[in-house]
C-alpha cells in the first residue's frame, strides 16, 4: 500500500511594486511601495498594502524618469504623488520599509504561515530593480532580502519568466513584462482565447479594468492575476 500523500502546502503569492525617482541606488530613492498577497489556488486576495515616502534632498529625479512620470501617470496619482513629495513630515524611505516588513510579517503571523505548510512566492515584475530599492532600506531585524520571514525564500522575476516562455533574449531590446506577456499569448491562441473569455477567473475580489498606471497598487493588481492565470492555464506547480 502506498503511503499517503503529504497534504498540500498553502500557496501564497506575495506581489511587489517599487516606483521610485530614477534607478541609480546612490542617487535615487523609492517614493511608493505596495504590495498584496493573494491566495494562490483561490485568486483571493487577503492583504494589501500602499505607503509614499519623501527622498532624501540629494534623492533627485533623474530627468527620463521624471518625464516618464509626467507623461504616463494618471493626474490624479500626481497630485497625490507631488503632495507626499513636498511634506516634510512624510515618512523616510527606511520607515516605508520597515512598515512595509511590519505588515508583511504580521499578515503572516495572523496566517499561521511556516514554511513547512505554506508556499510564499514573492512576485515582482521586474529583473533586480524592485528587489534591490527595497533592500537598500530594509531594517536592521531582516537579515536580507532572500529571508523575508527568516527562511530562504526565491524571487520570481516575471520579466525573466516571461522571457523565457516567449523564447524572447532579452538582450535583443528592451521588453516589460507587460510585453511579454502578450508575446505569450500571441504565440499560443488558445491561453489567449482563454485569457480572454475566462472572466470569471478574475472574480469578485478584483476590480475589472484595474489600470497598469504606475500607482504601484494597481500595477500589482495587474500582475498578479496575469501571472496566475497564466500559471494555472500551463498548469504549472509551485
Amino acid at each position: 500500500m502506498d503511503p499517503p500523500l503529504p497534504p498540500r502546502r498553502t500557496l501564497l503569492l506575495l506581489g511587489i511594486d517599487i516606483e521610485a525617482t530614477g534607478g541609480n541606488l546612490n542617487t535615487n530613492c523609492p517614493y511608493a511601495l505596495a504590495s498584496v498577497i493573494i491566495d494562490g489556488r483561490t485568486n483571493v486576495p487577503i492583504a494589501s498594502f500602499l505607503q509614499l515616502c519623501r527622498p532624501y534632498d540629494d534623492q533627485q529625479w533623474d530627468p527620463q524618469t521624471r518625464k516618464h512620470f509626467l507623461e504616463e501617470t494618471s493626474p490624479d496619482w500626481q497630485a497625490v504623488v507631488t503632495k507626499v513629495l513636498q511634506d516634510p513630515r512624510a515618512p523616510t524611505p527606511e520607515k516605508m520599509v520597515a512598515n512595509w516588513y511590519h505588515w508583511l510579517n504580521e499578515t503572516l503571523y495572523a496566517l499561521d504561515y511556516s514554511p513547512r505548510t505554506h508556499n510564499l512566492l514573492p512576485i515582482v515584475d521586474t529583473t533586480l530593480f524592485d528587489k534591490s530599492m527595497v533592500g537598500c532600506y530594509l531594517p536592521e531585524c531582516c537579515r536580507g532580502m532572500d529571508y523575508l520571514v527568516g527562511e530562504f525564500n526565491p524571487w520570481h522575476d516575471l520579466r525573466s519568466f516571461y522571457a523565457g516562455l516567449a523564447r524572447v533574449d532579452l538582450a535583443s531590446g528592451r521588453y516589460t513584462a507587460k510585453q511579454l506577456f502578450d508575446i505569450i499569448l500571441s504565440q499560443n491562441p488558445k491561453l489567449n482565447m482563454a485569457t480572454t473569455k475566462d472572466e470569471a477567473f478574475i472574480g469578485e475580489y478584483w476590480q475589472h479594468g484595474v489600470p497598469h498606471d504606475h500607482n504601484p497598487l494597481n500595477d500589482v493588481k495587474c500582475i498578479l492575476p496575469e501571472f496566475n492565470k497564466l500559471r494555472m492555464l500551463l498548469n504549472l506547480s509551485l
